[in-house]
């Protein structure tokens, strides 16, 4: 059972509640100063002499240090605005839409921390209306309420926090590297089965590509050409040309944001014009493969119909296999895709694009179609049971940052007694 203070009192903030009696709540604009950098991410340098806090939860390095202190880091704007936050002591750069609070007055810094990781969430959803904002504005912060204990407490807080946090942090290390683990086994048994097949003892031979490794011998080489249609999807369009608005509907599409790992993300879907000859070319049909061209080149998942028509973007290519297991398909793409095949072909020098000729000329397995069948069931099968342990995994891990965040909102607003 957890040990509570002796008497509370009202905070006057809804979401704090009742806070220890001799406790105070302190906006934040008298317990730290704030500042932002004057970087931008391209001023990274990678094997940078000094940390470099941009707005993600990787650190980059920099050649360059504009602050020598303790400080704690808060992204400004973009996806992780309010949400990412680093803890600093020490020489280091930021960027531009990175606050930087220092100069500390009545609270640890690292408190100060751990209470915006924990608390700075209720600011988001009660200044954005939503579960996530585009800015954090400076008076949100300066007038954000803090729950302020004595300083003989907060070293004694902070302390708890660490190592009670510490532990949870080594149970969390242990669960993602069990995920890395079970990712590894995954694309394990899929590059083995489509390269190898089911049976044992099938006699093999050289395959005449270094990474596709020894074949059946009855299974010959081929190119995704050969048993495909590939398909670049349509160029985006805000609006019809005029005097022709009439032949055109507004429908959805795919990007490459859309397409996963052998799974599509459905849950934001945009619309374009496409007007009927168009749609004859892009409208996906069922069995379809969708992969990236841009963004996550490779990554690949089967179509299955939808209650509504659905067409792609030119991010995204459509690959329609001809006598062909559309799910062995999807698998050998997926083994291309892990090996670093398309990385490999693809020009570097700016945005990677894998362009329709590149995908084209991959290589594809050219095997019975009833192998195609027991293969493509079998991986169904095994990669169900794999994902099966993973959610579990990711289960567990969700269990364990809910818990490291209970612990920390608890006692940082004085729920929990631990001095």
């Amino acid at each position: 059972m957890k040990q509570r203070y002796d008497s509370y009192k009202p905070s006057g903030v809804e979401w704090i509640g009742e806070i220890p009696s001799h406790w105070n709540v302190v906006r934040m604009r008298y317990l730290c100063d704030m500042i932002t950098g004057d970087k931008d991410t391209v001023n990274r340098v990678d094997d940078g002499i000094y940390p470099f806090y941009v707005r993600s939860p990787h650190i980059e390095r920099i050649n360059s240090y504009t602050f020598d202190g303790e400080a704690v880091l808060m992204a400004g704007d973009g996806v992780g605005a309010g949400k990412v936050l680093h803890y600093a002591n020490g020489k280091f750069d930021f960027h531009q839409r990175v606050y930087n609070f220092h100069n500390f007055r009545q609270i640890k810094g690292i408190l100060l921390y751990q209470y915006l990781k924990s608390l700075f969430k209720y600011k988001i959803e009660e200044g954005g209306a939503k579960n996530t904002v585009d800015s954090v504005r400076q008076p949100w912060l300066k007038d954000f309420p803090v729950c302020v204990p004595p300083l003989a407490e907060q070293e004694a807080i902070a302390a708890w926090l660490d190592e009670k946090c510490g532990e949870i942090d080594a149970a969390i290390a242990k669960v993602d590297r069990e995920i890395e683990l079970i990712d590894e086994l995954k694309q394990s048994e899929i590059s083995r089965v489509v390269t190898r097949g089911l049976n044992p003892i099938v006699p093999l031979r050289a395959s005449g590509i270094d990474w596709i490794g020894e074949i059946p011998e009855h299974w010959k080489v081929s190119r995704l050409k050969n048993k495909s249609i590939i398909t670049l999807g349509k160029m985006l369009m805000s609006e019809p040309p005029k005097g022709q608005e009439h032949k055109y509907t507004c429908e959805k599409y795919l990007k490459s944001r859309n397409i996963g790992w052998l799974q599509l993300n459905l849950d934001e879907v945009e619309e374009m014009w496409f007007n009927d000859s168009e749609k004859k070319i892009y409208e996906l049909q069922e069995g379809d493969l969708v992969v990236n061209e841009g963004g996550d080149i490779g990554k690949v998942a089967i179509w299955h119909n939808h209650k509504n028509a659905f067409f792609i973007q030119n991010s995204v290519h459509k690959v329609t296999p001809i006598d062909t297991d559309s799910r062995y398909c999807a698998y050998w793409i997926y083994f291309m895709s892990k090996k670093e095949y398309f990385w490999s072909i693809v020009s570097q020098v700016s945005i990677a694009h894998l362009t329709k000729e590149k995908l084209s000329n991959a290589p594809l397995l050219d095997i019975p179609v009833n192998e195609q069948h027991e293969i493509a069931d079998y991986l169904d099968k095994r990669c169900a049971e794999i994902d099966g342990l993973k959610a579990k995994l990711k289960k567990k891990r969700d269990t364990l940052v809910e818990l490291r965040q209970s612990l920390i909102s608890e006692v940082v607003t004085g729920k929990r007694k631990v001095v």
